[in-house]
């Protein structure tokens, strides 16, 4: 596992490109440098499927479903409890 780009590495190994290694020795030890060509994802979205709308509170999380025009369709609260929570849970 790479400390950073691991996704890069992990989406060219499914598309089946090949990734180049570079070991390098230094004082502290080895490294190990991948380089591969990123893969662009082409970002799929279409506005007559409408949007969904989310707003973070401190106790809840609010959602709603919009159409194509604007409109709200649907909208629910999904309770959390994240006051006086330390960054770890």
């Amino acid at each position: 596992m790479f400390p950073h780009g691991q996704e890069i590495l992990s989406n060219a190994l499914l598309a089946g490109q090949s990734i180049s290694y570079l070991f390098v020795r230094k004082e502290k030890g080895w490294y190990v440098h991948a380089t591969t060509e990123r893969v662009e994802v082409p970002v799929v979205t279409n506005r007559k499927n409408g949007a969904l709308g989310i707003d973070l509170n401190t106790d809840h999380i609010a959602v709603s479903r919009i159409d194509a025009s604007g409109n709200p369709t649907e909208a629910w609260n999904i309770p959390t409890l994240l006051f006086d929570k330390s960054k770890n849970r």
